[in-house]
């Protein structure tokens, strides 16, 4: 659970320095002689005043405990974890609570970061810490609504699934794991599984406020889940199905290009071309460079052996970009068309993009058959 994030966190180890202490350079009386040896992460700016007025020989307590929850913090796996540990136990006997107060703290300021080091420091010290992955998890979640950057988003969104869904190994009732997940899969658009996640909560939740906020949600992505339901069904090559969850959405959603170009596809590969034609075309007027639905039509129009319209459909989603399954597609038609070059120019292209694509690879061979077919066969003397 804390791997694929420390890239974002150790930046904030810049604010802190490492020293060597004696024994008697804290202000505390405890035994720290553990410690001799050992490098101690402090922060320069907690320190800097007084360093400048006595040097090293007095450091803060506050400062050493610090440093070492942000050092825990950022890298779990630093060489000297345990003697902080060990520290920070000596320090303060309700340390984890403390830290984990912080933390709390620094998210309602809404300096996110700062507050998933202090719950990643909880976990180290206690791996379990229910309160800990709850609160990094939604930390996590925070940064991903927040960010800016794309891969930040991703990395934290991600980080947060992994959180929510470990919580329920361990804890397999507990409703605001389910509440996350489900805001978390309707981002990443699998909704069903956020209707899962969100019927669980609702079944093991007693807060009425967020459990009326919940079946506010249930309905408001209901038609999001019959279309995921309906894509799943034509992707799996079940296309009644998901034609009859599709159509169903038409009505109430006609600008969802998406929609459209499903219920094409479903009609393409039940052979009902004109329908398929229709709708392809609608999504045209929606999204005019959609190569995928520029594509599909080529493929209706050489169903139905309308060759021109299929080579000029083929042409045009190849000027929006190079593509070795539309230029297969395009050999194909030239085949049918008995325009033997072009056909060949086309698969090499093909080939040279996708060198081990069978599909390419059969339809050449097909290619040379016939082509030497016409070779072999003797020429009539007229004569």
């Amino acid at each position: 659970m804390l791997k694929g994030i420390e890239k974002y966190l150790k930046v904030y180890m810049e604010d802190f320095m490492f020293i060597e202490i004696g024994q008697q350079v804290t202000e505390s009386k405890k035994d720290i002689s553990f410690l001799k040896d050992v490098p101690i992460p402090i922060s320069v700016e907690r320190v800097a005043h007084q360093i400048q007025k006595e040097g090293f020989e007095r450091v803060p307590f506050d400062a050493m405990v610090k440093g070492m929850i942000y050092t825990l913090g950022v890298d779990k796996e630093f060489k000297y974890n345990e003697a902080y540990k060990k520290f920070l136990y000596l320090a303060h006997p309700e340390i984890v609570n403390y830290i984990l107060y912080q933390g709390v703290q620094l998210a309602e300021e809404e300096k996110y970061v700062d507050a998933i080091i202090h719950f990643r420091a909880v976990l180290v010290l206690e791996e379990n810490n229910l309160n800990a992955m709850v609160n990094y998890g939604k930390c996590c979640s925070d940064i991903h609504d927040t960010s800016k950057d794309l891969e930040e988003k991703k990395t934290f969104k991600q980080e947060a699934l992994n959180t929510f869904e470990s919580i329920l190994d361990s804890h397999p009732d507990y409703p605001v794991a389910y509440y996350y997940l489900g805001y978390l899969s309707v981002n990443q658009k699998t909704y069903q599984k956020a209707k899962i996640y969100w019927k669980k909560f609702l079944e093991l939740s007693d807060d009425e406020d967020k459990k009326e906020e919940i079946m506010v949600k249930l309905a408001q992505i209901e038609d999001y889940v019959i279309y995921e339901r309906g894509y799943t069904h034509i992707l799996n090559s079940e296309f009644a199905k998901g034609l009859e969850l599709l159509l169903q959405l038409e009505e109430r959603h006609k600008e969802w290009w998406n929609l459209l170009f499903f219920i094409g596809l479903a009609y393409r590969n039940l052979k009902r071309m004109e329908e398929a034609i229709e709708y392809f075309k609608r999504v045209l007027i929606l999204k005019p460079s959609q190569r995928d639905t520029i594509n599909e039509l080529g493929l209706c129009y050489t169903s139905i052996f309308d060759l021109k319209a299929a080579e000029k459909y083929f042409k045009k989603a190849l000027i929006l970009g190079e593509d070795h399954e539309v230029l297969c597609n395009l050999a194909v038609v030239y085949m049918n068309t008995g325009e033997f070059k072009k056909a060949e120019e086309a698969l090499e292209e093909a080939l040279a993009l996708c060198p081990d694509d069978p599909i390419v690879l059969q339809w050449m061979e097909k290619l040379d058959e016939i082509t030497g077919t016409i070779a072999s066969t003797p020429k009539i003397n007229k004569d």
